[in-house]
Order: structure tokens, then sequence, then C-alpha cells
């Protein structure tokens, strides 16, 4: 992979791998999330606000919520491009665009994210002009965020039960994001995962969770249209039942 940094837009130019596409041959959505995690992670670090930096302030990044428009999954060995930048949102949330592009710049999909800076011993959100850089603090917002609320499940949901693996784990010791993405397309029918049928997606998450404990991935068709349909998903906690993260997919035929 090659990269190039810019002042305000950190650019890295990919190519799919096998290991990133499924039945279909095009980038599997977790696949993508994860793409955009290591893009915000290496812009972090040129920044000098990484994961790894941030540890000596004993504080954590966590993701708050994510949003995905998907045009169009690049096919296995296509050479894609993405471009991402950064603003700070209230003092409080980090918020990133990512924008894919494939080699003739059209857009194959675009992602919003909001990012917490958290203090690793309260557990606290912190403000980031205590912890980041005051040059990276200030600046008018140009990052839109105005995220939706997603609703529980109905009471028919399917459930569909995992338990949290040690290979789930990341760098904060608790389970990456993309294994709650993972765990909630498990949960779809193969019919609209391959070819991947999904166009928007939205991720809140609320909880982590560790390795070895268990979790109830509850399912619910919301809305059903002539080659358009709306899935609605709660990840809980298997032996509490708290919420853990929520989902909405929209999906076209």
């Amino acid at each position: 992979m090659e990269e190039e940094k810019q002042k305000d837009v950190f650019i890295q130019n990919c190519r799919v791998a096998y290991s990133d596409v499924g039945m279909d041959g095009c980038l599997k959505p977790v696949a993508a999330l994860n793409f955009c995690q290591d893009v915000a992670s290496r812009h972090a670090f040129a920044l000098g606000v990484s994961a790894l930096h941030m540890e000596a302030w004993n504080k954590i990044w966590v993701v708050h919520r994510y949003h995905f428009d998907f045009y169009r999954f690049p096919r296995w060995d296509e050479i894609f491009s993405i471009r991402s930048w950064r603003a700070p949102v209230r003092r409080l949330y980090e918020m990133r665009r990512f924008v894919f592009l494939d080699a003739h710049e059209k857009p194959l999909m675009e992602s919003t994210c909001a990012w917490v800076l958290v203090d690793r011993k309260t557990g606290k959100p912190a403000r980031l002009d205590r912890a980041m850089p005051a040059h990276l603090c200030a600046g008018e917002v140009d990052i839109p965020f105005d995220f939706e609320d997603i609703p529980p499940p109905d009471s028919q949901a399917e459930r569909l039960c995992f338990q949290v693996l040690q290979d789930d784990m990341d760098y904060n010791r608790h389970a990456n994001n993309a294994a709650y993405l993972r765990w909630a397309m498990e949960a779809l029918p193969p019919a609209r995962l391959f070819p991947c049928c999904i166009r928007k997606l939205d991720i809140r998450y609320h909880h982590d969770i560790g390795p070895l404990e268990s979790l109830e991935v509850q399912t619910s068709r919301q809305e059903h249209a002539e080659r358009k349909e709306t899935w609605i998903q709660a990840i809980r906690h298997g032996d509490t039942g708290s919420l853990l993260a929520g989902l909405r997919m929209e999906l076209a035929f």
C-alpha cells in the first residue's frame, strides 16, 4: 500500500486482497470498515495522536458511531484509493470522513464516523483539548454528524448467539468494532450478502465486551418493499442482556 500525506487530507492507495473478498469476489463490508480503521490509525499516527501516543496519557480511542453509503463494492485485485480527513466537534467528538474512489476517481463508498477519547482508569470521555495539540482542536466543523437514532428490533426478532473469541480482541483489550459488524452480518440471510445488497449502514456502539463472553444478535426486518428492505439489529450481552451495539442496514436489489 502506498501512502501520501497532505496537510488536511490523508490519502492511501489500496488493492483489494483475496482475504478481503467474499463468495461474490467483492470487498466485504467488514473489510471496508477495517480499511477505515487502518487509514484513521495511520493518519492519527502522522498527527501524533494515535492509540500509541494516547497510551502515554492513559487514554484510548473508542468509536461511537459509523455511517456508510455503499455505491459499488470493488472486486478482487481492483485498485482504489481512500481519502480521509478529520474535524473536532464540541471538544469531545473526533469526526472523520472517508471517501473510497476507483481508478477513475468515481466514488465506491463513503463513510462518516465519530470517535471519543476515553480515560482508561475511569472509563469516562475526556476533552480533546486536554490531551491533543491545540491546533488539532481548533477550526470550523466541516463534517456532517447528524446521525439518526437506531430503533430496537421488534418482538419477533430472530436470535443468534456467539462467543467472543480472543482473535476478536484489539489493542484496547476489547472486541474490535469490526467484530460487531461481522456478528451482525452472520445473522443476515446469505442471499442478502452474496452479491452484497447493502447500500446504507449505521452502527451505534454502546458498550464493549471482552474475550470468551457470550452475546446475542437480535435481527428483524423493519421495512419491506419491492427491491428494497431495511433490517434492524441489536447486539446484547449474553448474560446481562445489556445493549452492546445497534445496527441498521438498508438493502437494495
